[in-house]
């Protein structure tokens, strides 16, 4: 499997490359800060089957591009675990990063057919519950204290409900249908002859197929679709 996975350079996201590595999979590590020269020296080994993109997880812009390459599965693993002096200081670095970056991630991928994306979560999530409860597990309900466990719970429930609409922007039969005349340079009056529908009803699938997958304009949405591997050029 191709994997990417954010945060990678980090002390968990090194440990989780270390394992897909050893077991065969092309890791790909996207973080701002650089690998660190001891992982670097044990990963030396692997050669092309681990890559390093430097970029910063809350620039929706290079998220995308790093996600329109092509992979299997993503890993979330980006996280400040920040302490009460950061939480106080700096909340806004700490939402940032441990839960508002997830959207373009999760919007990216489903845009791009990513077939799983996994979300690190924490066990601070549970906050004082942990210490209520002598078995903790999905059922337990969670306090969470921290900036830190809040945005961890708040980022568990954002993937769950976005999960549940996952498959709502596939293109319909005729969407699909008119972004192959769209790509074959059918004007919207062409297309409305060839399929024997209105010229207002090929302008309201041409709008929802921007939306559906996030295109500019008619040229970038065949791009966009020959790229998910939608349709040939």
């Amino acid at each position: 499997m191709k994997i990417l996975i954010f945060g990678g350079t980090g002390f968990v996201g090194i440990n989780i490359a270390a394992a897909l590595l050893a077991r065969g999979h092309r890791v790909t590590l996207f973080d701002r800060a650089a690998l660190p020269r001891a992982a670097w020296q044990a990963f030396a080994t692997y050669g092309d089957l681990l890559k390093l993109a430097q970029g910063d997880v809350t620039e929706p812009h290079s998220v995308e591009n790093i996600i329109a390459s092509g992979f299997d599965a993503i890993i979330l693993g980006a996280a400040i675990t920040a302490g009460p002096a950061r939480d106080a200081a700096d909340p806004q670095s700490i939402l940032h990063v441990n839960l508002l970056a997830q959207l373009p991630i999760l919007m990216a991928a489903r845009r791009c057919r990513v077939g799983r994306i996994i979300n690190l979560s924490s066990a601070a999530a549970y906050g004082a519950a942990a210490f209520q409860h002598a078995t903790l597990d999905e059922e337990t309900a969670c306090d969470p204290v921290s900036l830190y466990a809040v945005t961890k719970y708040a980022s568990e429930k954002v993937a769950a409900r976005l999960a549940e609409h996952q498959g709502d922007d596939d293109l319909t039969p005729r969407e699909l249908e008119v972004l192959e005349l769209i790509r074959d340079g059918q004007r919207n009056k062409d297309i409305a002859e060839k399929l024997e529908i209105s010229e207002a009803t090929v302008n309201f699938h041409v709008k929802n197929i921007l939306d559906k997958l996030g295109a500019n304009d008619r040229t970038h949405a065949v791009t966009l679709a020959v790229r998910r591997g939608m349709m040939q050029i």
